[in-house]
């Protein structure tokens, strides 16, 4: 790229799927092919690049092929002056980088989609959670693991324990007199065959009655339950 115009190679035109002589040997051809949206930035930091003492440029832009399409681009420049420090010509190469363009545009896409999916899963839990602490049943949830994930305020009453306490906790080492109980065979057995079930069960030591409704899913068992010894 000189004052009087500019010059590309073969290999050039044919990244851009021109046949030889179909790119004219001048700045405005150039400045032409760069996507009206960039246009005017590229002009800009060519010009500072040549005028204000810059050696070395470098920019991405978009630049149109044969077909009206446009490529991605990664155009680097390296200034040449004379003795008095003015600009006689820019060299350079250009690169197409559309693939590698299109991969971060994809990425950035997935991330969005995923961050916007985490916003409306957490908003989602955070509504749940408002439901189940207004509803009057004991509420828990429990992972694969039997840990418990979740504990309504309810919940946390009627089993005597403290919500914290809970949390995290496996729920046959807070309740071992529940193991090898009914209790625990209708858990594990609706774990694993994926089926509801209810169960009424009697708490010896503290000589009360409770109905369990059990849900199962692929992460493990929500169990609503009341104290129904009164019935």
């Amino acid at each position: 790229l000189t004052s009087e115009g500019s010059w590309c190679n073969e290999g050039t035109r044919a990244v851009f799927c021109y046949a030889p002589g179909e790119i004219e040997s001048s700045e405005s051809s150039w400045r032409g092919r760069i996507h009206p949206d960039d246009a005017a930035r590229v002009t800009e930091s060519v010009h500072r690049a040549l005028h204000e003492g810059d050696q070395h440029w470098s920019d991405e832009y978009r630049f149109r092929r044969k077909d009206g399409s446009y490529a991605d681009v990664l155009d680097r420049g390296f200034v040449i002056r004379n003795d008095e420090g003015r600009p006689v010509r820019m060299v350079g190469a250009m690169a197409d980088i559309s693939d590698r363009i299109q991969a971060e545009r994809e990425l950035a896409r997935m991330l969005a989609a995923q961050e916007a999916a985490s916003a409306d899963a957490e908003a989602a839990r955070r509504q749940l959670a408002a439901v189940l602490e207004r509803i009057t049943d004991g509420f828990v949830a429990l992972d694969t693991e039997w840990r418990f994930t979740f504990v309504n305020e309810k919940g946390a009453q009627l089993l005597l324990r403290n919500h914290d306490d809970l949390l995290d906790r496996h729920i046959w080492s807070v309740f071992p007199e529940d193991v090898g109980q009914p209790f625990q065979r209708a858990c594990e057995e609706a774990l694993a065959e994926q089926v509801p079930a209810q169960i009424e069960v009697h708490q010896p030591r503290r000589d009360r009655w409770f109905e369990n409704r059990i849900y199962p899913s692929k992460d493990g068992l929500s169990i609503f339950f009341q104290d129904i010894t009164e019935r």
